[in-house]
């Protein structure tokens, strides 16, 4: 789909033996994931990221299963903008490039961080080290008020929501250090 230029919709996708040509105009076959099982059939969700970059998401079911309906496929369209919306904002927010190629972990995350003041990088540092923010606030003689706030903010420039998901970002950039290594 990508290769034909889809980079967005809701597509019934079904296996040859039920359908000569895929809804897009090539063959099925060309079109389903790597196994499929015989005569199944899939719901193919593309969404536009930024670029040419898009993601796919699909949902198969067996031939024993009953098909995807016209309904159900209209009912994810309904809910396409709301998806893209979604993913659009993960992708952003985890800082991939807009060309959408990949990049590592690590290099990501260092941009994130020089996006940081200093009293913001002190302070992830204390997070990461597992204080707490009444810690913190006593360490730096400042208030907890002004820990929440550079702790606000510094997370809206991580793109995390959460100490869980910036435990997350820093134990992943750290197993791909030592991957490398």
């Amino acid at each position: 789909m990508y290769r034909a230029g889809v980079r967005s919709g809701v597509h019934l996708l079904r296996e040859p033996s039920r359908e000569p040509a895929g809804k897009l105009g090539y063959p099925a076959r060309e079109c389903r994931a790597d196994g499929m099982p015989d005569g199944g059939e899939e719901l193919c969700i593309a969404l536009p990221m930024s670029g040419e970059a898009c993601t796919l998401m699909v949902l198969t079911r067996r031939r024993s299963g009953r098909q995807f309906t016209d309904e159900e496929a209209g009912r994810v369209r309904s809910v396409l903008p709301f998806l893209t919306s979604v993913f659009r904002r993960h992708w952003h927010r985890a800082g991939l490039p807009a060309d959408g190629r990949s990049d590592t972990i690590e290099h990501r995350l260092l941009q994130r961080i020089e996006r940081l003041s200093p009293r913001e990088k002190e302070i992830v540092g204390l997070l990461i080290g597992g204080h707490s923010t009444l810690s913190i606030s006593l360490r730096l003689d400042i208030s907890g008020t002004t820990v929440k706030t550079h702790r606000k903010n510094l997370y809206s420039k991580l793109g995390v929501g959460t100490i869980h998901e910036l435990f997350s970002l820093y134990g992943n950039s750290l197993k791909e250090c030592m991957a490398r290594s």
